[in-house]
């Protein structure tokens, strides 16, 4: 049973305020790891974009050439 008085309202006022900093706190850090992800997997990307083009640029230079008889 809840006494009349400021102490236990005080309490539990700090309690959720503690829990909406946590979870505020909680979303910034998702966030930011969500943008290095996103940095990360276009860096992947183009890396790989660029070795496929190295790639099918040395078998043009191959194909074309010229060969000894």
């Amino acid at each position: 049973m809840c006494r009349s008085g400021t102490e236990e309202e005080y309490n539990q006022l700090h309690q959720l305020l503690e829990e909406i900093y946590t979870l505020r706190q909680d979303i910034q850090e998702q966030k930011r790891k969500d943008k290095e992800d996103k940095k990360k997997k276009e860096r992947e990307e183009k890396m790989n974009g660029e070795e496929m083009r190295a790639a099918a640029l040395s078998g043009m230079a191959s194909k074309f050439a010229p060969q000894d008889p």
